[in-house]
């Protein structure tokens, strides 16, 4: 197994284990004589008792002091897999939710009352010892089994809900035996649940027990029929292969009865297979889906299950329609770097405690999946005790702004603060506001620091201000870490103003050039012969670029809200960094086409061409892809492909092998594989070079747009698709990090600026440069050149 030699061999067959070497075996058993008894031992970490073939408890009480952690430490150490004495931890597990629910520290001393139930409950847990199950689910003298049955109990009560699993065996001699296979028992919910709903919970409890038993004794009855088929294979060919002499009757006789014999097995044995096919189906699905954590908060802990990484689809499957549940699981501190990574399948989190039963969210198998658009609201305000998960606040704040506008939304989570805390009283008790201060604090840094354009708003300022000078008024200690928060925010700001007036004179410049139709006296291959040169210099605009995009403005893309008379200039939506990077890769592209078609030797264009693949070889070792492919759509240009005595003299494998990165099949399966390998890299990156990854940022946004109309934006019952807020969320989070990465590369003034600024041709002088290179020689286009010769005045 794994090409490791298993060891420590324990059997209840003292044949088995003279068959096996002294080193390999279990200690317990290496020196065992043949008259002394088997011991009990563990396997799988349960006491086997070996000679009697049952599962025994073994209880190891230690001096735990009576304090919740110590409770739940002697609780945790009883190991039962299969729930065999769930009743019994249960009632322990109920003392620990009610010195949760009271809110008693992890080594504070319980009080009295259940001092006196834990003693009690403690007291009688030697008594497990007495207790045994039979590991084996038939007695050993049962040969053949006419019929198997399994039964499922559940129930539920105030304490909890629950069920029980039987397998009652009837043999051929009409023997019925029932056995113990496994139980499931959980806790109620700290809040208060009926009666009826915890019923339904221990139903939903028994039917997940019956899909997984189901499954295993299907597959047990399936080897047993497999075994039988291969006896009765086995005599039937023993049988062809002896000679009966002159009693041909009695062979014939005999081989029609095994062949009735494997044909009634072989029936039963395709029945079992596709019984055993839909149960391990219906485990498969399951398993794929995240686990509810309900169970646990319910005596104070926190144990979500992890799913692994995972790389996202482009567009989000449809789910079919479930029934909605509302559970209450508990926040979580994840870095936003890590969060989309770690839960792949949605948020969960805790309803705050304030919330009342008309605000609830909707969660389904302990993920968010919808609420009101002021529950939604209230699960973003901090409180004394509380505040809302990074991934919470990233994605709420993402995509909230298609019902609400930010300056609105901040005013309402202020008036909020203000109302649940009482700011507004003239003497306020810090000690009763517990940790709000830097709850607010670190809210406030979050949206300053995730959306920081968002604050280019005036109103939001006013707000901030407001808020800030009311927080210090009773937390001044806080005063330096909302300095440093404004502070940064201003650096922010200033730094987006820089650059785009930095882009507007770049861009005026260019139009200037373009408008002069200036003849170029040079080429790109003058002023940065290195190719790795040139791929690194376009890597730096690149990062300059894409890092200036904010998250918001992806959706505010999508948005379809008409522009009224009563927008005003504030409210209108903002995507200028987001159309600024989209030009600058139409940009590139038309300068690639610019400088080919600029040469009118045959050489020189093949060297200009030749220059561009070794280009976009070296963007693809760095990990810039959109670089990448705005070359191969500079030399996929009509202007540039019709160049037929050009690429004649190419060398063509070097385009083939980029031109397959651009290959639109599969979903353009070739360039999200490079893609995925650089995110890799980039993950575990020693230096800053392997942390660069720049996506194709046309196909990024294209899928952002199907993953936005495939889901709606709201539920049929009026919720906000919460689900889909964390889509957009899970997508954008991956460009965020890649934005953040420093270009490690020296910068080449000179390099840049004629990248930046060299004039590049329109649509038609493009098409007029390129037949002057090579003369038109199709019938369409000899009259494409004779309109286009027309419309700009040559003769």
């Amino acid at each position: 197994m794994g090409g490791f030699r298993l060891t420590k061999w324990l059997s209840n067959k003292r044949n088995v284990l003279n068959a096996i070497p002294e080193s390999e075996r279990a200690s317990s058993v290496v020196s065992l004589g043949p008259s002394d008894m088997l011991p009990s031992d563990k396997a799988l970490g349960v006491i086997w008792d070996v000679n009697e073939d049952k599962i025994k408890f073994k209880v190891k009480l230690s001096d735990k002091p009576l304090t919740r952690r110590g409770i739940l430490s002697v609780v945790s150490s009883i190991f039962d897999p299969l729930g065999l004495v769930s009743p019994v931890t249960l009632r322990a597990k109920a003392i620990v939710q009610h010195l949760c629910k009271e809110k008693f520290g992890w080594d504070e001393q319980i009080p009295q009352e259940y001092h006196d139930k834990w003693k009690s409950w403690v007291k009688n847990l030697p008594c497990l010892e007495n207790l045994s199950v039979n590991r084996c689910f038939l007695p050993r003298d049962v040969q053949h089994v006419k019929n198997v049955q399994l039964h499922i109990f559940s129930d539920g009560s105030e304490l909890g809900y629950g069920a029980c699993a039987y397998l009652r065996v009837v043999d051929e001699n009409d023997r019925t035996t029932c056995s113990l296979m496994m139980g499931k028992a959980r806790l109620a919910p700290i809040k208060q649940v009926s009666i009826p709903r915890l019923e339904l919970s221990g139903a939903v409890t028994a039917c997940r027990l019956y899909e997984i038993l189901s499954c295993l004794v299907t597959f047990r009855l399936l080897e047993a029929e497999k075994r039988k088929l291969s006896v009765l294979q086995s005599e039937l060919g023993q049988l062809n292969n002896n000679d009966y002499g002159h009693d041909v009757a009695q062979k014939r006789a005999a081989i029609g009865q095994i062949q009735s014999s494997v044909t009634r097995f072989q029936l039963n044995y395709n029945r079992l297979e596709q019984e055993y096919k839909v149960a391990a189906m219906g485990m498969i699905k399951r398993q794929h889906k995240r686990g509810s954590s309900r169970s646990q908060p319910a005596i104070g802990l926190k144990q979500t299950s992890k799913s692994r990484p995972s790389i996202f689809g482009t567009i989000a499957k449809e789910k079919p329609n479930k029934k909605e549940k509302r559970l209450s699981v508990g926040p979580q501190m994840i870095s936003l770097s890590r969060m989309f990574d770690l839960r792949p399948s949605g948020y969960d989190s805790q309803v705050p405690s304030h919330y009342t039963e008309d605000e609830a969210l909707i969660f389904e198998e302990g993920n968010l999946m919808a609420g009101s658009l002021e529950a939604l609201i209230q699960h973003l305000v901090p409180t004394t005790n509380y505040h809302p998960d990074r991934t919470y606040v990233f994605a709420f704040l993402l995509s909230s702004r298609l019902y609400i506008k930010p300056h609105i939304l901040l005013k309402e989570v202020c008036q909020i603060c203000v109302f649940q805390q009482n700011l507004a009283e003239d003497e306020i008790n810090q000690e009763k506001l517990g940790t709000f201060g830097p709850n607010i604090l670190q809210l406030l840094g979050e949206w300053t620091e995730m959306f920081p354009y968002d604050f280019r708003d005036d109103r939001m300022m006013k707000q901030l201000k407001e808020i800030t000078q009311r927080i210090i008024s009773i937390y001044p200690e806080l005063q330096t870490d909302f300095a440093s928060l404004t502070h940064n925010l201003i650096n922010k700001l200033s730094s987006l103003h820089k650059y785009e007036e930095e882009l507007s004179k770049i861009n005026t410049e260019a139009v200037r050039k373009s408008s002069i139709q200036e003849v170029p006296t040079t080429d790109i291959t003058e002023i940065c012969p290195s190719p790795l040169e040139c791929a690194q210099q376009l890597t730096h605009i690149e990062l300059e670029r894409l890092g200036q995009i904010g998250p918001e403005e992806f959706v505010q893309a999508f948005a379809k809200e008409p522009v009224s008379s009563e927008t005003s200039f504030k409210d209108m939506k903002k995507t200028s960094n987001l159309e600024a990077y989209v030009n600058w890769f139409n940009r590139l592209s038309y300068l690639i086409t610019t400088e080919i078609c600029s040469h009118l030797k045959k050489k020189n264009r093949v060297k200009v061409i030749e220059y561009f693949l070794d280009v976009g070889k070296e963007c693809i070792n760095i990990g810039n892809f959109n670089s990448l492919i705005a070359i191969i759509a500079g030399l996929n240009m009509s202007q540039v492909s019709r160049l037929k005595k050009t690429w004649a003299k190419v060398n063509t494998a070097k385009f083939e092998i980029l031109e397959h990165q651009m290959d639109p099949s599969n979903n353009f399966g070739s360039y999200r594989s490079c893609l995925k390998a650089a995110m890799w890299r980039s993950e575990g990156a020693t230096n800053a070079r392997e942390k660069i990854v720049i996506p194709f940022f046309s196909l990024f946004v294209k899928d952002l747009y199907f993953l936005n109309e495939g889901h709606s934006s709201k539920l049929e019952n009026g919720n906000i698709n919460f689900e889909k807020f964390w889509q957009l969320a899970k997508q954008i989070s991956g460009l965020v990090t890649w934005q953040q990465v420093q270009c490690p590369f020296e910068k080449k003034a000179d390099v840049l600026h004629y990248i930046l600024t060299n004039p590049v041709f329109s649509e038609s002088n493009l098409s007029l440069a390129s037949f002057e290179c090579e003369a038109p020689f199709s019938k369409n286009e000899k009259e494409r050149h004779k309109d286009l010769k027309s419309k700009v005045g040559i003769s």
